[in-house]
């Protein structure tokens, strides 16, 4: 159903109204309740906001609510400021993309088929570990390979011929470089698309899941 403007401006005119109204109605109480639950007296005004507009009355009355709790109820007038983004605003973001999430976000919760599966920041879930990915020819022997590497290293072929070695401690140093090539030289083997970069939370998803990420 198509909302006319008359209707549209007494949606946004109780937003704005039943805050103020919730405010006037606790003000006299201050001496009996004071600060207790300030935000709980706009909870009406909120309701009835978003059932007379929707979700955006609704969230104009919210933020109003906020506001006027803030700076009329808790006595907080000289401190209520947004320095950050941080500090006044959150922002759910829901993405298959991984690097979207590990460049955006602050929190980050992995969800496999409805559970949770992992939570925290990103840099706690990724760790410190540098990596080195290589490609080569299929089946090579790890278990050799790792005899060749500083002590602590850790090496696996996943997808197949495509190689993943990670180091603790968050750097990949040239000597470990120099010996993963020496190695391949020994067996005639001939490593392609050497990168070095730190653990994503891609690598993560996969390590939790199993299973590549789905668009």
């Amino acid at each position: 159903m198509h909302e006319t403007p008359r209707a549209r401006l007494v949606a946004y005119s109780v937003a704005v109204l039943a805050p103020a109204v919730s405010l006037l109605l606790r003000w006299p109480l201050w001496p009996v309740l004071g600060d207790a639950v300030p935000h709980m007296t706009f909870f009406p005004a909120v309701m009835i906001a978003a059932y007379f507009g929707g979700f955006w009355p609704g969230f104009l009355a919210t933020i109003l609510s906020v506001g006027a709790a803030n700076y009329f109820l808790t006595q907080q007038l000289p401190s209520f400021q947004v320095k950050s983004v941080n500090d006044g605003v959150a922002v759910i973001l829901t993405t298959h993309f991984m690097e979207e999430a590990e460049q955006l976000a602050d929190h980050v919760v992995i969800i496999d088929h409805g559970r949770t599966v992992a939570d925290g920041s990103p840099v706690a879930l990724t760790g410190s570990a540098g990596q080195l990915r290589f490609r080569a020819e299929r089946d090579l022997d790890i278990d050799s390979l790792l005899t060749a590497l500083p002590a602590g290293s850790a090496a696996k072929e996943s997808p197949a011929g495509r190689y993943l070695i990670e180091v603790p401690g968050g750097t990949v140093q040239p000597a470990l470089l120099a010996a993963v090539t020496a190695w391949c030289a020994d067996r005639g083997v001939l490593p392609s698309s050497l990168q070095i970069e730190s653990r994503t939370l891609e690598d993560v998803f996969l390590e939790l899941t199993g299973r590549d990420l789905r668009g």
